[in-house]
């Protein structure tokens, strides 16, 4: 099944630089876990985006629904 993980470039701007920095790295591996899941899996970073990327980007959430689907199509006629 495909994942597609979309990530904020800007998630913690209220934190503190070392509460950022523990931050990020919890998140690194969190996505990169989610990745593994699949072999359709992939990540994108979503620029000028917080961690409400559907409101701060919109359009790349859909996208994102919109390719996962193509992936699962194409992933069909394969098997």
């Amino acid at each position: 099944k495909p994942v597609i993980v979309l990530s904020a470039d800007r998630p913690y701007r209220g934190a503190s630089p070392k509460d950022q920095q523990s931050l990020i790295a919890a998140r690194e591996q969190t996505h990169t876990a989610l990745i593994g899941t699949t072999r359709l899996g992939k990540r994108v970073i979503i620029e000028n985006s917080s961690h409400d990327i559907p409101v701060d980007q919109p359009s790349a959430a859909a996208i994102a629904v919109f390719e996962a689907m193509q992936m699962r199509e194409r992933a069909k006629t394969k098997d």
